[in-house]
């Protein structure tokens, strides 16, 4: 499982995640997920207007994605979004891991005249759950015994109105990663690498790298 941070806000809406990939038995490990490598586990959709970011279902999601690189209608994430509920469950069963997976997308509505985000999660069947209004959604939680939660919880409100989005995501991205040093994930968690953010708004998509990980303490 990675980490992802998305934030809706009035004018434009931003997904992270990081760059670092577990070993392929990450999910079944009694303790926190080791290294593995790197990838790009963010995707920019142009022709429809978003980016899309999946954790937990590695395959999944390179299926997603090339089923929305292969979409022959330009559009936005409505369009997407009318055949996730359908596409995902059948790619997660080709692809062959019956785990737990989350896919989140990011992008511009016509139908609403601003950015909106999506989450589909394997245990609700990848239900639709659109995300209209100004806020986050994180996975995982924030840690509230990290010496940055009550700052964190005082740009919360503010962040979801666009005050220092994208800064709010990096130290949302410090906060989880001190926890998973620590070993208070969940097993089969991991974070590390860079991170990375995509900006949608009507104008476009903007991708880059916002915040290097340091090289993990005593592992």
């Amino acid at each position: 499982m990675t980490m992802l941070i998305l934030t809706v806000a009035p004018e434009f809406a931003l997904l992270s995640t990081d760059t670092f990939v577990t070993d392929m038995s990450g999910a079944n490990r009694s303790g926190p997920a080791l290294p593995f490598g790197h990838a790009s586990k963010i995707a920019a959709i142009p022709h429809l207007h978003m980016v899309t970011a999946g954790s937990g279902g590695w395959f999944t999601f390179l299926r997603w994605v090339n089923f929305l690189m292969g979409t022959r209608t330009a559009g936005d994430l409505l369009t997407a979004d009318r055949n996730a509920a359908k596409e995902l469950p059948a790619m997660q069963k080709a692809a062959g891991e019956p785990g737990e997976a989350i896919i989140v997308t990011a992008g511009w509505s016509e139908a609403h005249g601003r950015a909106i985000g999506a989450v589909y999660h394997s245990l609700s069947g990848f239900a639709s759950q659109l995300l209209t209004e100004p806020g986050h959604t994180t996975m995982p939680e924030v840690n509230p015994g990290g010496t940055d939660y009550l700052d964190l919880a005082a740009r919360w409100s503010p962040a979801a109105m666009g005050e220092e989005t994208e800064a709010f995501h990096v130290a949302l991205a410090k906060n989880f990663y001190e926890s998973y040093e620590w070993g208070r994930l969940r097993p089969g968690v991991g974070i590390g690498g860079q991170l990375i953010t995509a900006r949608i708004d009507r104008d476009g998509i903007a991708v880059r790298r916002t915040y290097d990980f340091p090289p993990l303490r005593g592992r």
